[in-house]
């Protein structure tokens, strides 16, 4: 049986991922660097936590559909509620290339 993440854990998680971004750069750079392979004109991102504006951003190209799965529904309670500029560029984004984001 899943237990659920509460939101106050997603969004401490997001803050910790920002955090070591910024710490390591370079690091940060690496891991992200994989997004931009990605060029499709539907793209799933299977387990995307809080992340999946932020990953998108790193796409090659905006797809016409992202859709974003996670297990956890305080993750997109999180993603509708924030206000981080990580997030707002990312949904600007995908409202500027006419995005459809599920």
């Amino acid at each position: 049986m899943h237990d659920q993440a509460p939101y106050a854990y997603i969004r401490d998680y997001y803050a910790r991922v920002q955090a070591k971004n910024a710490r390591w750069p370079d690091v940060a750079e690496f891991w992200q660097s994989g997004f931009g392979w990605i060029d499709g004109d539907a793209v799933l991102n299977a387990g995307c936590g809080p992340m999946l504006y932020d990953n998108m951003l790193r796409l090659a190209r905006m797809p016409k559909e992202y859709v974003g799965l996670d297990l956890n529904r305080s993750t997109f309670q999180f993603l509708d509620d924030t206000n981080h500029p990580r997030i707002a560029e990312g949904k600007a984004r995908a409202k500027d290339a006419g995005t459809k984001v599920e």
